[in-house]
């Protein structure tokens, strides 16, 4: 399916076990909403032009994002007040954040790629984790080198907000792919 122009495109609230597959959002305030609910998947959609959230979780555990493709938004990917999600194989790209957690923690978040967004690719105050213990994510503005040629950085990314770091930030896009 697909919204355009619209205020919430799609909008689920105090639902559990729902999913969302191939569908694109444009042109609209809101993207995806997920408010209050556990056990949602959020699969190989798109959200871009969206004047705030590409892809909003407000008090939203225990779901996924997967495969999802968002640019162009104010937050790419907005995490409130939310815990133990998944955001997997994202393209998160020409936002002004790319992703933003704030009171959100246990998200694991790795397999993405960050690419061209304005201000930050990540804003993290909570606990949160950044990569899978192998790999973690692709990061345009990642300074360190990869010494020994494995396409894992040398020294973590630091994310913006708090204490975390991606531990093994990926030297190029989907770089997971190319060394398993």
């Amino acid at each position: 399916s697909t919204m355009e122009s619209c205020f919430f495109s799609i909008s689920i609230s105090t639902s559990s076990h729902s999913q969302i597959t191939s569908s694109a959002v444009y042109n609209a305030t809101e993207g995806y909403q997920l408010l209050a609910c556990t056990c949602i998947k959020v699969v190989n959609c798109s959200a871009y032009n969206i004047v705030r959230s590409g892809i909003y979780l407000g008090q939203t555990s225990n779901s996924q994002t997967i495969d999802c493709y968002v640019y162009n938004s104010q937050y790419g990917i907005n995490l409130r007040g939310s815990c133990e999600n998944l955001i997997m194989n994202c393209d998160i790209n020409n936002n002004y954040y790319g992703i933003y957690l704030n009171s959100s923690s246990y998200n694991q978040i790795y397999h993405n790629n960050f690419v061209n967004n304005l201000m930050l690719g990540a804003y993290d105050d909570g606990i949160n984790y950044w990569d899978d213990g192998i790999h973690g994510n692709c990061w345009d503005d990642y300074a360190g080198s990869d010494e020994n040629g494995d396409g894992v950085g040398d020294t973590p990314y630091t994310i913006y907000g708090g204490s975390n770091q991606d531990r093994y930030p990926v030297m190029r896009q989907n770089g997971w792919l190319l060394y398993n």
